[in-house]
């Protein structure tokens, strides 16, 4: 599948990309220099997936906190205990107590689930700001993917950008935000280093633009001089049975 992104997403090639998490979906392809830097990484957005988490975690072993309010302990064992009760089908019974195992093996010492969402200042929420204010430390690394609250967050990481070593960002409904993705280039000092289209979602018939992209920034990585194309060769397809979106940049 062809898309089309403006050419003010266009970058150079850099050197030393890897990709960290489970195979398609949940895996993301960033700057391995970043992770070396990182001192800790802030994680918004998890589900039942902490691959990436757990993958940086075994290239930099840094206190972890995980923001979501839509799981927790309790949700997966309650999931666990229904499966059984259920006898659903053994793969589906095997992922539920395999999901619980992992869950309270992987949350524990200084990897942190805090069940709460990132964006508003109300019940079960939390500001950005708020979330710069609980740590200390200034090389952060950011993994945002909450399904289009992301808009409500980029002030606050223009503001607090000094404090990043990178970040990965799955941006929503991008064909309605364009403007506000390039003021937010235009800003931010990171330097963008991969672009990922996901094909778990559609391209705007209008535009040729796909509704969500997964933008790669680093503080770290040395760019060659040659530009970059997508898809590159360690990216890999978020749906394993859609095809890759090709990316071509529009002039």
């Amino acid at each position: 599948m062809n898309a089309f992104i403006p050419s003010f997403f266009k970058h150079k090639r850099p050197s030393d990309l890897v990709r960290v998490g489970r195979a398609n979906d949940g895996g993301y392809t960033i700057s391995e220099k970043d992770i070396i830097e990182t001192s800790h990484l802030i994680s918004l957005g998890m589900d039942d997936d902490w691959s990436f988490e757990s993958g940086f975690k075994l290239i930099n072993e840094v206190p972890i906190s995980v923001y979501d309010r839509s799981v927790s302990k309790r949700f997966f064992l309650k999931r666990m205990i229904r499966s059984i009760l259920r006898v659903e089908k053994q793969f589906i019974l095997l992922k539920s107590i395999k999901t619980y195992l992992s869950y309270i093996s992987f949350f524990q010492n200084e990897v942190k689930h805090i069940e709460k969402n990132v964006g508003l200042e109300c019940d079960g929420f939390i500001t950005m700001d708020n979330v710069f204010k609980e740590t200390d430390s200034n090389k952060i690394f950011l993994k945002i993917d909450i399904e289009g609250g992301e808009y409500r967050l980029l002030d606050s990481i223009i503001e607090n950008q000094d404090r990043l070593t990178g970040m990965v960002m799955e941006f929503h409904d991008c064909d309605l935000h364009l403007a506000l993705i390039e003021n937010f280039l235009s800003k931010f000092s990171l330097s963008l280093v991969n672009i990922h289209a996901n094909n778990c979602g559609p391209i705007d018939d209008k535009t040729g633009i796909p509704v969500s992209l997964e933008l790669s920034f680093s503080s770290q990585a040395v760019a060659s001089n040659e530009f970059c194309s997508y898809p590159n060769s360690i990216d890999q397809t978020n749906n394993p049975f859609e095809d890759e979106i090709i990316l071509n940049f529009s002039d």
